[in-house]
Parts: C-alpha cells; sequence; structure tokens
C-alpha cells in the first residue's frame, strides 16, 4: 500500500492501453502515497525517485480524462514545490518546477482556458521564467489568450514583446513556431481568415484538434472535420479531441455521426469538468443529439482492475510543507531561544544546523550569510544557527578573536543533538550530525531545507527561493492527512 511506484507502474500500461480512467486512478494512488510519505517524512519531492515523473503523467491523465481543474491544480502544485539547485529547477525539464510549467502551458492551451492563462501568466505560476524560450513561450500564451478573448490592444503589446525575441541574433529556439501562432490568432481575432489559416498551415508539432477548433472559427468545416476525425483516430479515449470532432461534426449537418460520437464520449463523460469551453459549447447540441442538456453518464469500470482502495486514504492530492519540531536551546549567554518564539511574532526563520567552530566549511558558510542577514530581514526573515558546541564553545568562538566579525544573528547550543536530530539533519548509521538549512514560515511549516555533509552556500539563490516560497499562501487542495505525524518538541 505505501509503495509510490507499485501503483505508478500499471498506471502506463493502461495509457498504453488508452484506458486513461482506469490510468489516473492508478497514477493518483502513486502520487497521494508519495504526498503522504514526503510530508511524514519530512523530505523534499525532488529528493525521491520518479516523484516530478509520476506528477507530470498524471496531469496528463487527468487532462486526457478531462478533470481539467484538477490537472491545473496538481501543476501548480508542482510549480510550488521547494526549488534547489541540485534538485529543483525551471531549466532542469525532468524536475517539478520544469514539468509543472510545461503541463500547466500545455492544459491551459489545450481547453482554451484563457482567462486561467492570463491570470497565471501574472502570478507566480507562469512568471517571465529564466531563460529566453520560458519568456517565448509565456508571451506566446498570453498573445493566444488575449486574442482569443478579443483583447486586441493588449494581444499586439505582447505579440510585439515576442516579435523582439524573433528578431534576435540569438533567438530561441521554437520562437518560429510561437510567432505563427501568436500571428495566427491575431488574424482570426481580426477576422483575418485567409492569413489565420495560412499561418496554421505552416505549424509543425500543433495538435490537429486544436487546429481542427480553429478551421471551425474561420468557416472551413470540411478541413475542421478531417482534422478532428485524424485526431480522434489517434487518440482513442481522449475526451477532448472527441469533443472537438462532435462539434465538427454537427457544425457540417452530420447529425447521426455526431451522435454515435457523442455515444463513445457518454461513456467516458464521468470525471468531465462540464464547465470548460469545450464541454460546455456542447450542452445545446446535447439537447438535440442525446436528449438533454445533462449529458453525462455515470462510468462503469472494468473488472479486472482488482479491489481498489479510497484514494483519500493513501494520502493528499497534493503536497504541502511538514510541521517543524520545536526546540529550545541556549544562546552563548545562557539565554533560552525557542522555535516557537518565532512563531508567536509572526515571522518566518531560517535555521542553519552547523558542526561547530571546528568546522571550517562551518564557520566559512556562517560568514557568508553574515552580510546578506540584513536582506534576509528586509524580507521578514530571521536568522538563527544551532550548533553541536556547548555554551561555553560557543562563547570561545565569539570571543576568541576581537578582530573577527560578529555575527548578527544568535547561536544556539545543541551539544546532544537532540534538535539536530528531530530535524533530521544526522546520520543514524554513521551517528554523526550533518549540516542543515531551513525555511520556516510564521505557522511552523518548513518550505524549504537541505541537509548534507556539505553545508549550503548560494545565499543569493536562497534569498530568493525564500522570498518566493513565502509568496505562495497556500495550496487550496493541500491536506496533510492522513496521519501525518508532527515531531515532538525537543526539549
Amino acid at each position: 500500500m505505501g509503495i509510490a511506484h507499485m501503483w505508478h507502474m500499471p498506471g502506463h500500461i493502461f495509457s498504453d492501453l488508452q484506458r486513461y480512467i482506469d490510468a489516473s486512478w492508478q497514477q493518483e494512488a502513486g502520487v497521494r502515497v508519495d504526498n503522504a510519505q514526503l510530508i511524514r517524512n519530512r523530505v523534499l519531492p525532488d529528493q525521491i525517485h520518479n516523484y516530478a515523473h509520476n506528477s507530470e503523467w498524471l496531469v496528463r491523465d487527468l487532462s486526457n480524462v478531462g478533470r481539467v481543474h484538477d490537472a491545473i491544480s496538481l501543476a501548480k502544485n508542482m510549480i510550488e514545490m521547494p526549488r534547489h539547485p541540485k534538485y529543483n529547477t525551471i531549466e532542469k525539464g525532468s524536475s517539478t518546477s520544469g514539468y509543472g510549467r510545461l503541463r500547466l502551458f500545455e492544459v491551459l492551451n489545450r481547453y482554451e482556458m484563457w482567462d486561467e492563462m492570463i491570470s497565471l501568466c501574472n502570478s507566480i505560476y507562469l512568471e517571465p521564467g529564466p531563460n529566453a524560450a520560458e519568456k517565448c513561450k509565456r508571451l506566446t500564451g498570453l498573445s493566444v489568450a488575449y486574442f482569443s478573448k478579443g483583447d486586441i490592444v493588449k494581444g499586439n503589446q505582447t505579440l510585439s514583446e515576442l516579435e523582439a525575441f524573433g528578431k534576435a541574433s540569438d533567438k530561441p529556439a521554437g520562437i518560429d513556431n510561437m510567432l505563427r501562432e501568436a500571428h495566427g490568432y491575431r488574424d482570426l481575432a481580426a477576422n483575418h481568415f485567409k492569413s489565420a489559416e495560412e499561418y496554421f498551415e505552416e505549424m509543425t508539432f500543433f495538435p490537429k484538434e486544436r487546429k481542427a477548433g480553429i478551421y471551425l472559427k474561420t468557416g472551413n468545416r470540411a478541413k475542421a472535420e478531417t482534422l478532428a476525425k485524424e485526431a480522434v483516430n489517434g487518440r482513442t479515449n481522449e475526451v477532448q479531441p472527441l469533443a472537438v470532432y462532435i462539434e465538427a461534426l454537427y457544425a457540417n449537418g452530420k447529425k447521426k455521426e455526431a451522435t454515435e460520437q457523442f455515444k463513445k464520449l457518454q461513456e467516458i463523460s464521468e470525471p468531465i469538468d462540464a464547465d470548460v469551453p469545450i464541454f460546455s459549447r456542447l450542452a445545446s447540441s446535447a439537447v438535440e443529439l442525446c436528449g438533454s442538456a445533462d449529458w453525462k453518464l455515470p462510468y462503469v469500470p472494468k473488472t479486472d482492475v482488482g479491489k481498489r482502495p479510497e484514494l483519500k486514504s493513501l494520502g493528499p492530492f497534493c503536497w504541502t510543507p511538514s510541521m517543524a519540531p520545536n526546540f529550545t536551546l541556549p544562546d552563548q549567554d545562557g539565554k533560552k531561544v525557542s522555535l516557537a518564539d518565532f512563531r508567536k511574532k509572526g515571522k518566518p526563520v531560517l535555521v542553519i544546523f552547523y558542526l561547530g567552530a571546528g568546522c571550517r566549511q562551518c564557520m566559512e558558510q556562517l560568514n557568508l550569510f553574515a552580510p546578506v542577514t540584513a536582506e534576509f530581514q528586509s524580507a521578514g526573515i530571521s536568522l538563527v544557527a544551532v550548533s553541536t558546541d556547548t555554551v561555553a564553545g560557543i562563547k570561545e568562538t565569539l570571543t576568541s578573536d576581537p578582530k573577527a566579525p560578529k555575527f548578527p544573528y544568535p547561536l544556539l547550543a545543541d551539544k546532544d543533538n537532540r534538535a539536530f536530530k528531530a530535524f533530521r539533519a544526522y546520520d543514524d548509521f554513521e551517528e554523526m550530525p550533518l549540516h542543515g538549512c531551513y525555511l520556516i514560515d510564521k505557522d511552523g511549516l518548513v518550505r524549504w531545507q537541505d541537509i548534507g555533509f556539505q553545508p549550503f552556500k548560494e545565499t543569493k539563490f536562497l534569498l530568493q527561493e525564500c522570498k518566493r516560497l513565502l509568496n505562495i499562501s497556500g495550496h487550496p487542495d493541500a491536506d496533510r492527512s492522513p496521519g501525518i505525524a508532527v515531531s515532538p518538541d525537543t526539549n
């Protein structure tokens, strides 16, 4: 029950069989099990094998069955994951950040979620990105959304920004296709149908079902039907291409054929979000084709899937940070400092676990954080360092060299390593403490961490990541159940 990969792999088999409802169930089970384990064991998602892949494949299957809102929610959750130079960056396509951004753009475009596209492109979720390719992808999405909504002014403004990248000497890969797409939607919005079609005809790697929808708008219904049929023939049991095909058949007056295809859609319609544009448009034709605007039917499951547990019993749908264990430790003067004190003040805190004055790299780390402490404080983040030294050892560190710079944050003594162990900055096999660095928010949640044999020294990266994470108020679908253990106080 608790092995995510055991649930995940049958999902691939069901996907190959084009049984996407079963595939999405399996993939969701795997993601939920992973989330429960991650939260319970306080491990970052991108540090375990296959987590990003599990999640992005689930987004694909959710999209295939029409669970559009869940697909968007999960892709957003992937973008919310803590980023780390080693494990998770937008540039690393196989990470949660890279996959989440890719799948979010895909779902929004596929299902014509233009309001959501505009909103998310102006948020942390689809921010401009770190390189020209990602910036262009965002500008293309915005241009298409604005033109599709009839906002010609904003569409042209965004398109001008995109065109500037196309004129650069080092223009990013794929920019020509992006420009054709944006120009095509521009001409479509202006009712210049012939030129719009010419742009889309030149495009490569553009989904046939999306192109079919465009031809329906230009009035080229025969071409729309041809493309939609080709899309359906290669995409059995994917609800969005089938819905477009029904639209095209109905637009061409082929009501008998449209009814036959509608029956196929109804067989797999239970998961569909009927409020999404492509499906809401079917409501009017559904009355004529199947006798009711309420056309969704319960799904009849196959008999070969075995007995399945309730998905919620396996873990939460979205990952969310774990609760930090509390500690109360003395500083160099013996004054007790508690992690809970920061929470009472409603302030986030960066906690650095270091291996005492005898560790040269630790002292280098503390000295790197010292000059940027004010920048963290400007962002509302306090700093505190926890040492393996005794109180006397910390005092000696601070007084042994009068010329040495003073640390602008408290140093706490944890000579018994109780806090180290509680935060898992400890190697149980070797029975030795490890370096650790943690961002804990005002609610006591560990939003970012690094644990290892080397101290984390990339202060600039961490400051920006702390700001990004603290800008995320919390995912609406986040849930730390079932049975997520909170570590006891280390006092």
